[in-house]
């Protein structure tokens, strides 16, 4: 069980490193493709990268590799519509 919990924090810890609008994107696009084609999965990840590249989070994210001091803006609270 230890092993386990150690396991998760590190899990948490990587993903947390990684850009907000890439992590988010990438839920958006597992949860999408779950009841999708794979062809319809795989423009909603062509369209959903087309915007969400245009944001610095990508940039800083790269920058900041191996740095755990980094720090990433809040990401905006999203209706759910």
């Amino acid at each position: 069980q230890e092993d386990l919990w150690k396991a998760s924090l590190d899990l948490c810890q990587t993903i947390s490193r990684n850009s907000p609008v890439a992590v988010m994107g990438t839920k958006l696009s597992l949860n999408y493709s779950r009841d999708h084609t794979v062809e319809e999965g795989l423009e909603h990840v062509a369209t959903h990268n087309s915007v969400a590249l245009m944001t610095d989070d990508m940039a800083q994210a790269f920058a900041s590799r191996g740095d755990p001091s980094s720090k990433f803006e809040d990401l905006p609270a999203f209706s759910k519509l």
